[in-house]
């Protein structure tokens, strides 16, 4: 996947006071990206792991240090996206 193909998610600027207030909503969203741009992130996570890794753009380096930060085993889940998901969304009690 070419850098210029992944997706990531803008935040709704008329709710953007809201949403920064509001953890889960901000961790769903760093998920919902990785999961959107799977393929990259197990390659990428795969080179950051073996110590291969030359560069990252800041979006790359976010996903690693979101990963890390939250002690993420992002290889245990292999090419499931789905469960990675399932695993690793926060659900807000009603």
């Amino acid at each position: 996947m070419h850098r210029s193909q992944r997706i990531t998610f803008e935040m709704p600027r008329a709710q953007q006071q809201e949403v920064k207030e509001d953890p889960d909503y901000l961790f769903n969203t760093m998920i919902l990206e990785l999961v959107n741009n799977w393929e990259f992130v197990i390659e990428l996570m795969d080179k950051f792991y073996r110590s291969v890794l030359k560069e990252v753009d800041p979006l790359e380096r976010d996903w690693i240090n979101f990963i890390i930060q939250n002690k993420i085993q992002i290889n245990i889940y292999g090419g499931d996206s789905n469960r990675f998901m399932e695993a690793n969304l926060k659900n807000k009690s009603a």
